[in-house]
């Protein structure tokens, strides 16, 4: 019997901490937060440390934002 499970990991992050990220995992983090907001109206992080988020992908040139 193969049972499917569901691991729900919150995500805690400081501006700090997403600046040492590398694109791939800011890509992710965005995402994850769209996704979060859009179908469960909860935040990931504050909206300062998403709009910072969001500046640096725009700045590093990612599709993604």
């Amino acid at each position: 019997m193969c049972v499917r499970v569901r691991v729900r990991v919150r995500v805690c992050v400081r501006v700090v901490y997403v600046q040492a990220m590398n694109l791939l995992q800011k890509e992710q983090l965005y995402l994850d937060c769209c996704a979060s907001w859009n179908v469960e109206k909860k935040q990931l992080i504050s909206d300062d440390e998403f709009e910072d988020l969001k500046s640096d992908l725009t700045f590093e040139g990612s599709q993604v934002s």
